[in-house]
C-alpha cells in the first residue's frame, strides 16, 4: 500500500476493525452487495450505519470505508455524538442541515416482514420511499407527523423525508 493510501487511512479516523464476512446473514450479504453499487467517489453518497451494541457496526464501517477508500473516494469514520457536536458548533451550517432532506435507511434483518414507524421531531412537510439512489418509488402517507413503513424481511428501505 502505498504512502498516499497510508495517509487517506489515517485521516479518515477508520477504527482498525475486521468485518468477518463468514457470519453474515443472507440478508446484511444482500445490502453489501447494494452498498458496493453506489459510486462514492462521483456522487459523494454517504452511510450512516444503526444498531444494537455489539452487532458489527464499526467492523462494517471499516469495510465500506477501506473499499471506498481504495476506489480513491473520501471515507471519513465518525460516531454519532461527535457528528451531532461538530455539526452544532457550526451555526450556518446545523441550519442548513435542517432545511435539507433526510436519509433513512431502515434494515429488517429479521426472517419476518415488520412495519417500521417513524416520528420524527423536526417539521415535515413529505415522505418517499426511495431506492438507495434516492430515486422516487412512491409518497409514505404522513400523519400528525409520523408514517409507517413496511419492511420485507432481510431487506433494506430507504424513506427520504423532507
Amino acid at each position: 500500500m502505498g504512502e498516499k493510501i497510508n495517509d487517506v487511512y489515517r485521516s479518515s479516523r477508520l477504527p482498525k476493525k475486521v468485518f468477518d464476512e463468514t457470519t453474515i446473514t443472507a440478508g446484511l450479504r444482500w445490502q453489501l452487495e447494494e452498498i458496493q453499487k453506489i459510486d462514492f467517489k462521483n456522487q459523494k453518497q454517504n452511510i450512516v450505519i444503526v444498531g444494537d451494541v455489539a452487532t458489527g457496526k464499526t467492523s462494517l464501517a471499516t469495510k465500506i470505508a477501506k473499499e471506498a477508500i481504495e476506489i480513491k473516494a473520501v471515507a471519513v469514520y465518525t460516531t454519532e455524538e461527535d457528528l451531532l457536536i461538530a455539526v452544532r458548533q457550526q451555526k450556518s451550517h446545523w441550519n442548513k442541515i435542517m432545511h435539507s432532506d433526510l436519509i433513512v435507511r431502515l434494515w429488517n434483518k429479521s426472517d419476518e416482514d415488520t412495519t417500521a414507524d417513524i416520528k420524527i421531531s423536526l417539521p415535515i412537510t413529505k415522505a418517499e420511499l426511495v431506492k438507495m439512489n434516492e430515486e422516487k418509488i412512491s409518497d409514505i402517507q404522513l400523519t400528525n407527523g409520523k408514517m409507517s413503513v413496511k419492511i420485507t424481511r432481510h431487506k433494506i428501505v430507504t424513506v427520504k423525508i423532507k
